[in-house]
């Protein structure tokens, strides 16, 4: 868990992300080493921790991708999607 990637996280304007894609990147931060890398959750795990269905969770995911907020990093150890924290990059 990285807390200086969650607190990046936390101080993004609410302009520019809305509060559903701010909770599901908190659930992705929280795996995240203090780079921001090496984020592998499970969509059944990120479903667990926010209370969102799969889709909805699936759809939010693909949002931050688009968003620049997730950055596909090829797969972790179990086969999951592996990301990195991009900070938004593409906005």
């Amino acid at each position: 868990m990285s807390v200086k990637i969650m607190g990046m996280v936390w101080d993004l304007d609410n302009d520019i992300i809305d509060r559903e894609e701010k909770y599901v990147l908190l659930a992705y931060t929280d795996h995240a080493d203090h780079e921001g890398n090496n984020m592998y959750p499970s969509i059944a795990l990120i479903c667990q921790k926010t209370g969102y269905k799969e889709r909805a969770a699936q759809i939010i995911t693909h949002s931050l991708e688009q968003k620049g907020f997730l950055v596909a990093a090829g797969k972790g150890p179990k086969g999951t999607n592996k990301w990195s924290y991009g900070g938004g990059a593409k906005n």
